[in-house]
């Protein structure tokens, strides 16, 4: 499992004492094909790792996303960005799954100073309420502007956070995909034949407006870059729905049947 973890983009740049703290907690169990792991809607804390098999995520019935060993998924609940799940996850074939929950994040987080200036950034975006809102109730992106609240707020429902790490690719030139995402914090650059052909930056939040979202008379807009991200891992936050504005979005064309795969490579810098 250690070995697995150190792979991770996630932590790569962590000492090897705190790759061990993690493992030591972590929890490898093995499912029969066809094992819901989460459902939809449900509490959920923990990044799950595939080790073996594939798993894959579901959207109001809709398959959006397969994992193969080596990927995973619920980061954003592992560093409190989240607590529900987005998606429920079912396994394809047998599978074995490493389990990571945040409690054991943290406590290995608290032990280790020098990782704190790494994730910190990451932990801080979980505090905006109006990140986790972006591009949809909170200043709704070009394909959303014009719904009514109600209809907001169902889109809004069935969004799955995400959090990519440097060199991490959001989506991929070439393959299919039914998924609208909306780049919320970070940065992304965007690749056609192996050539960058422009970066877009997500629609930050600085760390005073993240720390006064529970005050409703604060009116500061939503373009601020967000330079905390800069100090610590490189990370950027997406949402993701199967179906800006000055936000940047990925999978238009696809989530209005134009196109099957995506057009371009986007890489989280």
């Amino acid at each position: 499992v250690e070995s697995e973890l150190k792979q991770l983009l996630a932590f790569a740049d962590c000492a090897a004492d705190f790759i061990r703290a993690l493992s030591r907690t972590a929890e490898v169990k093995s499912h029969p094909p066809q094992t819901i792991l989460c459902n939809q809607g449900a509490p959920g804390t923990a990044l799950l790792l595939v080790l073996r098999g594939t798993i894959t995520g579901y959207v109001d019935g809709q398959a959006v996303v397969k994992l193969q060993a080596g990927q995973y998924v619920g980061e954003a609940n592992m560093f409190g960005i989240v607590h529900h799940w987005g998606m429920t996850l079912m396994t394809d074939a047998s599978c074995t799954i490493c389990e990571v929950c945040r409690q054991d994040f943290m406590d290995a987080f608290s032990s280790h100073p020098v990782e704190q200036p790494l994730f910190q950034p990451i932990l801080d975006i979980g505090r905006s309420k109006r990140k986790l809102t972006e591009g949809t109730l909170n200043n709704p992106c070009m394909l959303l502007k014009g719904l009514s609240r109600h209809a907001l707020e169902k889109v809004d429902q069935r969004m799955a956070h995400r959090v990519f790490f440097k060199g991490e690719k959001l989506v991929e030139e070439g393959k299919p995909s039914n998924c609208l995402q909306i780049l919320v914090d970070g940065s992304a650059s965007y690749e056609i034949c192996g050539r960058t052909v422009r970066t877009q930056e997500g629609a930050g939040l600085d760390s005073s407006e993240s720390q006064s979202d529970d005050d409703a008379s604060s009116e500061r807009g939503s373009d601020v870059p967000d330079d905390n991200v800069d100090r610590g891992k490189k990370a950027a936050v997406s949402r993701a729905v199967e179906v800006h504005s000055g936000h940047t979005c990925l999978g238009e064309g696809e989530i209005l049947g134009v196109q099957a795969a995506a057009s371009a490579t986007a890489v989280c810098r």
